[in-house]
């Protein structure tokens, strides 16, 4: 005698086309964000060492110290610039996911 559970088990509900593009817009977002933090630390990464600089502008001319502090300065600036878009990225997924926690949770209300 066969069981017929065991050949066809119940796939339980369908998902729902609602849900699967709200976790696509989610798992994109999520990415978004994961990638511009990725960047921010690219960014810092290209920060002197501090010994490093220090060592460097306590050998250097002037115009090599007027260089390496612009060099530095830039760099600070595109951080700076990198961690904006890292933090607009980031609450755009939180953002996304809280609106979708409410809209989930009002379809479990009706």
């Amino acid at each position: 005698m066969s069981d017929n559970t065991s050949e066809n088990p119940d796939p339980g509900p369908k998902p729902n086309l609602t849900d699967s593009r709200w976790e696509a817009r989610i798992t994109f977002l999520r990415s978004r964000a994961a990638v511009a933090r990725a960047e921010v630390s690219a960014i810092e990464a290209m920060h002197r060492d501090p010994d490093v600089l220090e060592d460097l502008l306590a050998n250097a001319s002037p115009e090599e110290v007027a260089m390496a502090e612009a060099v530095e300065h830039r760099i600070s600036e595109r951080v700076i610039a990198a961690r904006q878009v890292a933090d607009a990225a980031e609450a755009d997924y939180e953002r996304a996911v809280l609106d979708g926690a409410d809209l989930r949770g009002n379809e479990d209300l009706d």
